[in-house]
């Protein structure tokens, strides 16, 4: 009993560690976005691994608060941003 407590806490402490080594390792884009959808304009930041992925997230981000509903939403994520940065 004793043996697979030790065993399976030391298999939790490895899959920890993993997590936390994958999360530092990946190397990260920060991009900002800005989008005009219906006539008003929202800017937001998002991080991905690379940079078109930080662009759609940072584009989801900006359109979450611009756009309503399942239609407008795809309708907004497909707008062109008025503003990209990625430094």
């Amino acid at each position: 009993m004793r043996r697979t407590g030790t065993l399976a806490l030391v298999g939790l402490a490895l899959l920890v560690g993993a997590i936390i080594w994958s999360s530092f390792n990946t190397p990260r884009v920060e991009c900002e976005v800005c989008i005009t959808y219906d006539g008003r304009t929202n800017c937001a930041s998002a991080a991905g691994p690379s940079e078109d992925e930080a662009i759609r997230a940072a584009t989801d981000v900006a359109c979450a608060l611009l756009a309503s509903g399942r239609a407008g939403s795809m309708a907004c994520g497909r707008s062109t941003p008025t503003r990209v940065s990625c430094p």
